[in-house]
């Protein structure tokens, strides 16, 4: 089980924000991420995903009684992307496999 980004042909949308052990994406048919979201890597396999809108995306999946201490947790999950290589250059986004 993972955080999901959910990009659909008319929105896009966070599958079990409170899950931060893991982060995939699922684009359906025909849709396109938009750039709000992110950005599709070259070959497809792929999503750099805004961190800004995925920390806010994944606290209204999550809905935690405690938002500091979410945004606390979800720093962490970002913080070890960026040790393993998954953050861009930049720090603005965050590498989700396309599932």
């Amino acid at each position: 089980v993972a955080m999901e980004i959910v990009i659909g042909v008319e929105a896009c949308e966070v599958v079990d924000g409170g899950n931060l052990r893991a982060l995939s994406a699922r684009v359906a048919s025909g849709a396109t991420v938009p750039t709000t979201v992110g950005t599709p890597d070259d070959d497809g396999s792929h999503v750099w995903v805004d961190i800004a809108w995925l920390r806010d995306a994944a606290t209204v999946s999550a809905a935690p009684d405690d938002v500091a201490g979410f945004h606390s947790d979800f720093a962490g999950m970002i913080a070890y992307a960026a040790k393993s290589g998954w953050v861009s250059v930049d720090g603005t986004q965050v590498r989700a496999h396309i599932a």
